[in-house]
């Protein structure tokens, strides 16, 4: 005895090992590469097979078809596994495999375990839902440190603009002293100037070969010997 299977989420693959496991039998995928020449060395073959819009799979069912002349004679047991219902998937492969010279010698068709099924999408919705609210948890962080960050940024620049504008205040005032300072300073360079050409011209008043040049008072020459 040989199992042929052909199954696409693994459900026709367990059902025939458990049930070849009576058997001592292995099987084998239509894909595997030595499985023509295992089909060649026994008289009793077992597939199985997913039931796929209420018929035989369309690879299985081309798998048989290029193979016809392998089952001729053969005795054929027939797993198929199912949603819900089987619709005429059994008896289509059992037509097919009469057509080609095989015994249809029993069936066995499989219901998946719907709630466990159920179940084990629900669980994994629940884990996909706690995976999408720690993401959300953190985006909703991020944007919060971020809205924090935008506002330090925000008032940041606002001390900025405040210190650019009085740095423009105290610079302005900086110049105005500074020309303030340097009219001083040119008024008083002026005044010395000028105090220093009134006592030239007053020394020379008193003091010309050491005599006045015209009558003074007292209080007129001790105001001359002063400057």
């Amino acid at each position: 005895m040989i199992g042929v299977y052909f199954s696409g989420t693994g459900n026709s693959r367990y059902a025939i090992e458990v049930f070849l496991k009576a058997f001592e039998a292995k099987a084998f995928s239509i894909e595997d590469s030595n499985v023509l020449e295992e089909i060649k060395k026994h008289e009793q073959i077992v597939f199985s097979y997913p039931v796929q819009y209420s018929t035989v799979p369309k690879m299985l069912r081309e798998f048989i078809i290029e193979n016809k002349n392998l089952w001729s004679n053969k005795k054929v047991f027939i797993i198929a596994t199912m949603g819900l219902f089987s619709g005429d998937g059994v008896g289509a492969l059992g037509r097919l495999m009469k057509k080609c010279g095989a015994e249809i010698i029993s069936r066995l068709e499989k219901v998946h375990e719907r709630e466990k099924v159920l179940n084990e999408h629900e669980n994994m919705l629940n884990e996909r839902e706690k995976v999408v609210g720690e993401s959300e948890k953190r985006v909703k962080a991020m944007y919060a440190r971020q809205s924090d960050l935008n506002g330090v940024l925000e008032r940041v620049e606002l001390e900025n603009a405040v210190l650019r504008a009085e740095n423009g205040v105290l610079r302005a005032s900086t110049q105005k002293l500074e020309e303030k300072v340097r009219n001083l300073q040119k008024r008083l360079r002026e005044a010395f100037k000028s105090l220093t050409s009134v006592v030239k011209a007053i020394g020379m008043f008193k003091y010309d070969d050491g005599a006045y040049k015209a009558k003074l008072t007292a209080k007129q020459a001790n105001l001359v010997d002063a400057v």
